[in-house]
């Protein structure tokens, strides 16, 4: 059986045809936002199921094209899913960086959706380097943002995100990854916002 690692989505059933379609049709129109759009959506597509090199490729493309248009919006979330992507590649390292260079960016957007998307990718990251307790506290602390801002995940996010705890939970005993979930829930949204600008997940 091969090794489990926050790498991996659960399979969502999602139209690829259609979402193959749109992005050609606007390949064709040459409207560089629509192709923006068209990428993230057959990127998110195949990441939330699971496919290995097609999300690298398609995200890969998306920053590009964003910054022809000076959105940095775009641009962040561009990095972020291509991070994720790095992961079904087992590829921690890259992963990391890039969820980093995503922080940056919204950061200095105060996007605080975007950083506890970057918290939950870290919870990944740590994950898949089996180093479950911090990947609780990270996991906890986006927790506290979310609530803070009202920002729940979709219902693919859901299904990985419930998959990714699960994960950690059997990396350790239930009790002490549940202590570590509790101790980030517990701060303050200024802690957390602190420690998702702060936090590594090998410390």
């Amino acid at each position: 059986m091969a090794r489990k690692t926050g790498a991996e989505f659960p399979a969502v059933v999602i139209p690829m045809p259609l979402l193959e379609e749109r992005l050609m049709l606007s390949r064709q129109l040459g409207g560089a936002f629509g192709i923006a759009l068209g990428l993230g959506a057959l990127g998110l597509a195949a990441l939330y199921q699971g496919t290995q090199e097609r999300p690298s490729t398609l995200f890969g493309e998306n920053p590009a094209v964003f910054r022809q248009l000076q959105h940095m919006y775009g641009i962040a979330w561009s990095l972020h899913y291509l991070g994720r992507a790095a992961l079904l590649r087992d590829d921690a390292e890259r992963a990391s960086a890039l969820l980093g260079e995503s922080l940056r960016m919204r950061r200095d957007l105060d996007d605080k959706a975007g950083i506890a998307q970057y918290l939950e990718g870290m919870a990944a990251v740590a994950l898949a380097r089996q180093q479950p307790v911090p990947a609780a506290r990270l996991f906890g602390a986006a927790v506290v943002l979310r609530e803070a801002i009202d920002a729940p995940h979709s219902p693919a996010e859901r299904l990985a995100y419930e998959r990714d705890v699960q994960l950690g939970k059997s990396q350790l005993d239930e009790g002490p990854f549940t202590t570590a979930w509790a101790t980030a829930t517990a701060m303050g949204l200024e802690q957390a916002a602190a420690y998702a600008l702060g936090e590594a997940p090998n410390s």
